[in-house]
């Protein structure tokens, strides 16, 4: 395959000079990027010789908070050329991330098949998942009492000495959801954003229930108002913050209700709701990077069978968008809509929040298959049309005001 040639054109001082214009006007200040901007400099300038996990990381980090039509040209194009080289010539997960960014470019890639062969290069470090043996019924209520200690002491706000506690109690059990938990929200407080990250990984590692309630619970926690904007922070707990569109007026009241009920059974609390003049016969779920995990389940759930799943372009404070859309028809005085959305009754939520569980500690399926979709639109709308026939089917016929489409959500096989 093809190599890039390294920016011999792009010096380091243009490169990093770049960095500099991005860091004041291309960024928000407090943008997580801003942090990284001369590593991920250095690390655009060269692909090749990066760290490809560092490297990783400033493509994903770039792609979601850069600002585009006012970054400097020269940080704009080697960022540009990084991604292609990682496309090209990286792992699968490096193809991945360098794939989305490019998007935004309005370079529309298909998904690199897999390099099951390929063998791994030197310079990248695959992480170790989080998997400490079980303690001792004996060692687990130590743990637990000393645990409860840190937190009193982080609670009296005495951070550093709950933290100390916490990691005893972590040497005592170190599967103990609460303690990690806990360590996690201290070293936030301190402000120790890759500490505070590593515990919050190591909980999603763990893949028990309690673990993801957890990392649910955090999306809303004030101990994490630190991390809240953080891509990473994002990416493990599912926080996103989400803007739902009406785009068929007062029909498509119920659904976004239905919407809006479906994702604070999910635990998503930051979400707001608008209304669009411009008509839509069919949902989008617009989303960014971090949030990529989280489109999988929800974008099939809102039971309808043609919904749209597309990275977000361009500048947005949220993180996931969803414009609601669907058929309707009037006759005389009545109004029929194919589809009110999600079915939210707790059987289905049960369902939906085990497998938001299952996502929490796994992503990377999840992520796949929305990658799938972006890339092979016509193929997988395609199923999915056959779905919406059937749908517009008993929609025409017209069973009473409003008609719900039942059973949709399970139907779907788009995702």
């Amino acid at each position: 395959m093809r190599r890039h040639a390294p920016f011999s054109k792009l010096t380091p001082a243009l490169v990093l000079a770049a960095g500099l214009v991005l860091a004041t006007t291309g960024l928000a200040s407090d943008s997580p990027f801003t942090k990284h901007r001369h590593i991920c400099a250095k690390s655009f300038e060269r692909p090749a010789k990066a760290d490809e996990e560092k490297l990783i990381e400033c493509a994903d980090l770039y792609s979601t908070y850069a600002r585009f039509h006012i970054i400097n040209g020269g940080y704009r194009s080697a960022a540009k050329k990084a991604m292609r080289w990682m496309y090209e010539n990286g792992s699968n997960d490096a193809a991945a991330v360098a794939r989305d960014g490019l998007f935004r470019y309005g370079i529309k890639l298909p998904v690199r098949t897999a390099r099951k062969d390929r063998p791994v290069r030197a310079t990248r470090k695959r992480r170790k998942r989080y998997d400490p043996p079980e303690a001792t019924k004996s060692d687990k209520r130590a743990a637990e009492k000393v645990a409860k200690d840190g937190v009193k002491d982080l609670v009296r706000k005495k951070v550093s000495r709950g933290v100390g506690k916490l990691k005893k109690a972590i040497g005592l059990d170190p599967r103990s959801e609460y303690a990690i938990y806990n360590i996690g929200c201290g070293y936030s407080l301190q402000k120790k954003r890759n500490d505070a990250i590593q515990w919050l990984q190591n909980l999603a590692d763990l893949g028990t229930e309690q673990s993801a309630e957890r990392l649910i619970r955090a999306r809303s926690d004030g101990d994490f108002t630190y991390l809240r904007q953080d891509a990473d922070f994002k990416r493990i707990t599912g926080y996103a913050k989400i803007m739902v569109i009406n785009h068929i007026g007062e029909p498509g009241e119920p659904a976004i209700e239905n919407i809006e009920t479906l994702l604070g059974k999910l635990g998503h609390k930051d979400v707001q709701t608008d209304t669009s003049k411009k008509k839509r016969d069919s949902p989008q779920v617009l989303f960014k990077p971090s949030a990529k995990a989280q489109v999988a389940l929800i974008a099939e759930l809102l039971n309808h069978p043609r919904v749209r799943i597309d990275p977000i372009k361009g500048r947005s404070k949220y993180d996931l968008i969803i414009r609601w859309g669907a058929r309707v028809k009037k006759k005389g005085g009545s109004v029929k809509v194919e589809s009110m959305g999600p079915d939210t009754v707790d059987g289905k939520m049960a369902k939906a929040k085990r497998r938001q569980n299952k996502i929490l500690a796994k992503p990377d399926k999840a992520i796949n298959k929305v990658d799938r979709v972006i890339s092979t639109p016509e193929r997988t709308y395609k199923s999915a049309e056959s779905m919406g026939k059937r749908v517009e089917g008993s929609y025409k016929k017209g069973e009473g005001l409003f008609k719900k489409v039942k059973g949709m959500g399970d139907k779907i096989n788009s995702l």
